[in-house]
């Protein structure tokens, strides 16, 4: 079968000015595409291809267990090559034309299980005035599933403790409820009257509910960052943003206590 791919990897050249990178990659995608086809024996020239061959190709790259983004890529690959055979007028139809793309479903976050949230506790020195409030943080992550950039923002007046929920400001300045767990509230509670205007530098007019130490210019990650490491507390471009603990991807035990 004449495939016109060095043709086409020419056109990747010449008029979008690829990478040498990119047109290796188209090469090699094409090259496989190609070779799948030449086991079919009703292939003849490229304008045998039809959508059946275009999409037992991506089943078998499922088959091959490549990742989601990679057969997304070949899909769109394909597509650029008939394309091109369609405006070189080397083929009447493009058999990709009415085909979805692949989807790339959405990763699941990566939790903390009991036996690590345990361990964030148990790092924790109750002895020191900011130890009540380190574990207040934590449970507060734990409990509400807050990003760490949420606590961060928490004001005393967001607290209504009363109806045991927390009023949040998230992404483009949304506003949400969140239920605050039992256990939560009560270490909440006990940083609030006893530890509070220790950590404070300015209790009076600091309206944060975790304030910075005195010698302390933001809320201490370094906390968390020594007791669980490969959690990238502080970094928001890291896809684990904050503790990852929310009621969707809570195992039992979790939910068991929040309903407490």
């Amino acid at each position: 079968m004449e495939s016109f791919l060095g043709d086409f990897i020419t056109s990747l050249r010449v008029e979008r000015n690829l990478s040498s990178n990119s047109i290796e990659a188209y090469d090699h995608d094409i090259a496989r595409y190609l070779d799948f086809l030449q086991e079919d024996s009703s292939v003849k020239s490229v304008a045998d291809i039809t959508p059946k061959h275009i999409r037992q190709y991506i089943q078998m790259l499922f088959d091959l267990h490549l990742k989601p983004t990679s057969i997304r890529r070949n899909f769109s690959v394909v597509s650029s090559y008939h394309k091109y055979l369609i405006d070189e007028e080397l083929a009447d139809t493009d058999p990709s034309e009415l085909l979805e793309p692949p989807r790339i479903t959405d990763k699941l976050p990566i939790v903390l299980s009991v036996a690590e949230v345990e361990s964030l506790l148990n790092a924790i020195d109750l002895e020191k005035p900011s130890g009540s409030r380190d574990k207040a943080m934590i449970e507060l992550l734990y409990s509400s599933g807050l990003r760490v950039s949420e606590l961060v923002n928490l004001k005393l007046e967001h607290l209504l403790a009363n109806q045991g929920m927390i009023r949040v400001l998230g992404k483009g300045n949304k506003e949400r409820l969140v239920p605050l767990g039992r256990v939560a509230a009560e270490c909440l509670e006990e940083y609030l009257n006893n530890s509070r205007p220790e950590v404070a530098s300015l209790l009076i007019v600091d309206p944060a509910i975790m304030p910075a130490s005195n010698n302390q210019k933001s809320l201490p990650y370094q906390m968390l960052d020594d007791a669980f490491p490969e959690i990238k507390w502080a970094q928001p471009r890291n896809n684990r943003r904050g503790m990852l603990i929310t009621r969707k991807y809570m195992t039992p035990p979790f939910a068991e206590e929040l309903s407490a």
